[in-house]
């Protein structure tokens, strides 16, 4: 088995690079496929090809980078805000007023989900004029302006007032002929409200 040895000097070599981080992988590569074509002679000279004069001429390296049309081609990820009070203020479910405690009261931890429920949708109707509230309003709306009074689950409000629709003491109705179906007071809801209210101006 023949042996050879071989040895590559670059004279000369300078490598002057400018670009951002986002730049390296691009460069690099460029800068690669450049050494190599200058390795691709001294393979020729072990497999015993012949190469003429212009063949072995070292070439400088030069490097060009289209910088400007990598990030044209980057696409640039947009990562939506995190929704705070002002963005669920301005959700469709949550109704908006000015809500003055010494006249309605204010609800607080003690309360039931249902008393919470109840209150909203009475006051609701005051302030607002609808008469009739879907589970997801009531719960939203409730959660948006007194989440101090400790939030309400949109299950466990459908359970309770599910629990006081029936009966001559229902204190809600349903109206089930829209999806999803809204939900209003009885006299008795009301009565029951308006104590809860009485009892927190006392």
């Amino acid at each position: 088995m023949s042996k050879f040895k071989m040895r590559l000097k670059l004279t000369g070599f300078e490598l002057d690079i400018e670009g951002s981080r986002e730049d390296i992988p691009l460069i690099a590569q460029n800068v690669g496929q450049q050494i190599a074509g200058l390795l691709a002679p001294a393979s020729k000279i072990v497999s015993g090809e012949k190469t003429d004069a212009s063949s072995r001429t070292v070439h400088p390296i030069q490097t060009i980078v289209d910088v400007s049309s990598a990030r044209r081609k980057r696409k640039r990820l947009s990562i939506p805000p995190i929704a705070g009070a002002q963005d669920a203020e301005k959700a469709p479910n949550v109704l908006n007023w000015k809500h003055d405690s010494s006249k309605w009261n204010s609800p607080n931890q003690s309360w039931s989900t249902l008393d919470k429920a109840l209150w909203l949708i009475y006051v609701a109707e005051q302030e607002t004029q609808q008469t009739e509230l879907t589970v997801r309003q009531i719960a939203e709306t409730f959660n948006t302006h007194f989440k101090q009074a400790k939030t309400v689950r949109i299950p466990n409000v459908t359970r309770d007032m599910g629990n006081k629709k029936a009966g001559k003491d229902a204190l809600v109705g349903e109206n089930a002929t829209i999806s999803p179906s809204k939900w209003y007071l009885t006299e008795s809801g009301k009565s029951r409200v308006t104590k809860l209210i009485a009892e927190g101006k006392s």
